[in-house]
């Protein structure tokens, strides 16, 4: 991803990664994202701009970095996509995100596929 200056002053303001964006699955299911598993109806029985409408669907697109843990004290914070699907606490919507790699308390970087711990919270979180 190349981040430039529009998207950097979209993320001091929304979620990088969600904000405005809806997604259709094959089976008509309204989602955010089509990584996430709950829906907010389906197209075939519902309005796209009512489902759109409501702010329960919204609230994932106004997270910004400036809540998420860690995300906050990190320097890289508005030039990053932020994933609010894969978080290291699934229960928690301003978790780190899972597929960072970054500590800003350090200033290191790892490379989160080699993250035993990640890789596996990943695969048995996400597997349905």
């Amino acid at each position: 991803m190349v981040s430039h200056i529009s998207f950097y002053t979209e993320a001091l303001n929304v979620n990088s990664c969600l904000n405005k964006k809806v997604s259709i699955d094959q089976f008509g299911e309204i989602k955010n994202c089509p990584s996430m598993s709950n829906s907010f109806g389906n197209i075939k029985n519902q309005s796209l701009e009512d489902i759109v409408k409501e702010s329960e669907f919204r609230k994932l697109w106004s997270i910004t970095k400036d809540e998420i843990k860690t995300c906050r004290s990190c320097k890289f914070r508005y030039a990053c996509p932020d994933c609010r699907v894969f978080i290291e606490e699934k229960e928690d919507l301003f978790s780190k995100p899972l597929k960072c790699g970054y500590d800003p308390y350090t200033g290191q970087w790892e490379d989160w596929n080699k993250n035993k711990f990640k890789v596996k919270y990943f695969e048995e979180a996400y597997a349905n």
